[in-house]
């Protein structure tokens, strides 16, 4: 029987060793997705500052009619080296979605049938992009989010792996 009222709520409020771990796993889990999803968006921006560029033809520019959290379609040609391709990335790496006014404002900035620079990856040309070196917040709220779920899963892994589970002996102690 508990000595006190404090040490039977101290019981109670505490989660099992093995929940903890569970926790802990997923977090790791979702912490390295997380981790990977930002760090690649970030070297694919810090890549693209490097790419060579040819001139581009926009063929496409629009955005859906009802959006709140919307990606404009820009599509544009662009030739290198005797090859035609076709793309469609404003940014390298994953595209963001923008609210309604910065779709709109996007695709104004590149009307159909206006030249501009085109921006590709020399290893694989059909990689391009329009605006090269854009590192936006998302890829730096991706990694304080990795960072967030890795410290907690890595203190619920230190904190219940420090602590040693009680021995139950089988019989009970009367006062």
């Amino acid at each position: 029987m508990p000595a006190n009222d404090q040490e039977v709520s101290r019981d109670h409020h505490t989660i099992s060793r093995s929940l903890a771990m569970i926790l802990g796993a997923n977090f790791v889990f979702l912490a390295t997705i997380a981790l990977y999803a930002g760090g690649s968006r970030l070297l694919a921006a810090r890549a693209s500052e490097r790419w060579p560029q040819t001139e581009g033809l926009i063929i496409e520019s629009r955005t859906t009619s009802n959006c709140i959290l919307c990606r404009p379609t820009i599509n544009y040609h662009y030739d290198v080296k005797g090859q035609s391709f076709v793309g469609s990335n404003i940014t390298a790496g994953s595209q963001n979605y923008y609210n309604r006014g910065e779709a709109v404002s996007k695709i104004r900035s590149y009307a159909i049938g206006s030249t501009l620079a085109v921006y590709y990856d020399p290893n694989n040309p059909s990689i391009a992009c329009l605006e090269p070196g854009v590192q936006d917040s998302f890829a730096y709220l991706y990694l304080v989010f990795a960072g967030c779920l890795m410290s907690a899963g890595l203190y619920l892994f230190w904190r219940f792996s420090i602590t040693k589970p009680k021995k139950d002996y089988g019989c009970r102690r009367f006062r």
